[in-house]
């Protein structure tokens, strides 16, 4: 019998070398019957606690935006508003519900010495389709709010107010104001707009170092144990998700936190702006909202910015031994006594009947610049302020109007008029809400909060850097899910920060250009 075996392999060419070969695979599940009820009741309650912020939030934005001001605008506001409020409380909500689920199964998979849960396999694709879809959901929800936070903030308006008065210099008869200090403070602060704390590129350099160049990704492989040492083993896109998103969140903190604890010897430019306008002799108010704004008091120790190098080294001088006067008003009412001496920047709320004249005197203003710029002498080349200078001689006295009133309550603030300035409280300023009900704040003087904490950063990308690293990762992990690449993920999260970046400059431009009238061709 063996003969015959051996001749019927000879026969057939295999000779001795014919074997057959067998191969064995071993799958092992658990039963997530009870996992999945667990997740889909903390994903109704993640859901039915975003809506409630949502509408908790809506209703602190209506204490800032009555509608007895907005009248027919309360409604188009009250929808964008409400559309933004609705993703991003909804992308903070599921985002952290996919961070906690996958960490359950990073913790519990992979860090366990005796394995006590299986993590489904890749190839069971149902196990996976609720992951994805919400990963797309929370990226979409995510790009949304992004959008309309930029388009928001770039559409404040910009006052400028100019404290310098018509003198003679000692050297320069300079017997006009000049504009050049305006327009100089104006391309300061449109560079501002954009300027991040987190370096975005720097953040993702370092995440690729991690993750790509010393393999970390294989961190995530379908293995109950925490080893680089994998040969094709699928990559699990849960266990790839709490990895990428906790090694992004750290980095972009750990950014976040090193720039502000260095703060006390490189300041910050948001900070350093309000020196600036102190040496400019250039006040701002920046509207964020129909009855609230942001003061930055820029009031020069000295009185005056007009003038030579020598007068301006020589008024540096006189501030630094105590010769002049504070920057700051003097007569705050904060619970600190200390910030009497240092604050320059305040949250301003004007009743109905204030803001009303303000907008007044500025739509006025407005009118004559655009009949100025389509109809108006062209800019000589020897003066290239005529025109942002025939608008203040031409409109008559109405943004001396307004300088003349805001100068008189300034002042009043000086004489200790402690009435019209005031702390809000802590709880206040942490959830948004005035300090003053302006529903009912129909007739009275503006009322003025320091603000130690410069929040009027909240209207550049500055004051939105922690948000913004949330969409950035949601993003980014959008893409991962979806190429499988963490490079090209990067990257296409890098350009849609990019274009945001673009969206905040551009409309940020125009909207200056619109208020402060201040000509294309000047504004760099």
């Amino acid at each position: 019998a063996e003969d015959g075996i051996r001749d019927a392999q000879e026969s057939r060419g295999l000779g001795d070398v014919y074997k057959r070969q067998l191969s064995f695979q071993t799958f092992y599940s658990s039963d997530t019957s009870s996992y999945w009820v667990i997740v889909q009741v903390l994903y109704g309650l993640t859901l039915f606690g975003s809506l409630i912020a949502t509408g908790v939030r809506i209703y602190i934005w209506t204490k800032s935006n009555p509608a007895e001001y907005l009248g027919d605008q309360f409604a188009s506001g009250a929808f964008l508003n409400g559309i933004y409020l609705f993703c991003d409380s909804l992308t903070k909500g599921i985002f952290f519900f996919l961070l906690g689920v996958s960490s359950y199964w990073f913790l519990f998979y992979k860090l366990q010495a005796n394995l006590y849960v299986v993590i489904p396999p890749m190839t069971n694709v149902q196990d996976y389709l609720a992951f994805r879809v919400n990963v797309y959901i929370v990226a979409i929800l995510a790009a949304i709010a992004g959008l309309l936070r930029v388009y928001i903030d770039s559409s404040a308006k910009v006052i400028f107010l100019d404290w310098e008065r018509k003198y003679t210099s000692a050297r320069l008869e300079d017997k006009e104001v000049s504009a050049w200090r305006t327009l100089f403070v104006a391309n300061e602060y449109s560079e501002l707009t954009v300027y991040r704390i987190l370096n975005l590129e720097w953040d993702f350099i370092i995440f690729l170092f991690f993750i790509r160049g010393l393999e970390w990704q294989d961190l995530a492989a379908e293995t109950p144990y925490l080893t680089l040492d994998v040969d094709n083993i699928a990559i699990n896109i849960i266990l790839k998700f709490f990895l990428t998103a906790i090694l992004l969140i750290i980095i972009g903190l750990a950014n976040y936190g090193l720039r502000r604890a260095i703060y006390i010897w490189y300041p910050l430019p948001y900070v350093s702006f309000v020196d600036l306008c102190s040496v400019a002799n250039i006040s701002m108010i920046i509207f964020d909202g129909p009855l609230h704004g942001y003061y930055l008091h820029g009031v020069n120790a000295v009185g005056k910015a007009n003038g030579t190098m020598e007068e301006l080294i020589k008024a540096f001088e006189q501030e630094r031994q105590g010769r002049t006067r504070s920057r700051a008003p003097l007569g705050i009412a904060s619970s600190n006594p200390n910030d009497a001496n240092v604050i320059q920047t305040f949250d301003v709320y004007f009743s109905h009947q204030r803001k009303r004249e303000v907008d007044n005197l500025f739509e006025k203003r407005r009118s004559l610049w655009l009949k100025e710029t389509r109809s108006g002498p062209k800019v000589s080349e020897k003066s290239p302020s005529n025109r942002f200078e025939n608008v203040l001689q031409e409109e008559g006295s109405s943004i001396e109007q307004f300088q003349s009133y805001w100068r008189g309550k300034i002042e009043g603030i000086d004489r200790r008029e402690r009435s019209l300035a005031f702390d809000q409280t802590t709880f206040e300023r942490f959830i948004g809400i005035p300090p003053v009900n302006l529903a009912t704040f129909t007739t009275g003087e503006p009322h003025l909060e320091p603000d130690p904490s410069y929040s009027y950063k909240n209207v550049i990308l500055a004051g939105r850097d922690l948000k913004l690293l949330l969409i950035s990762i949601a993003i980014y992990e959008f893409w991962d899910v979806i190429t499988g690449n963490t490079i090209v993920a990067a990257i296409l999260t890098w350009a849609y920060q990019r274009f945001l970046v673009y969206l905040r400059e551009s409309i940020g431009e125009d909207n200056l250009r619109t208020y402060s009238m201040i000509d294309d061709r000047f504004l760099l």
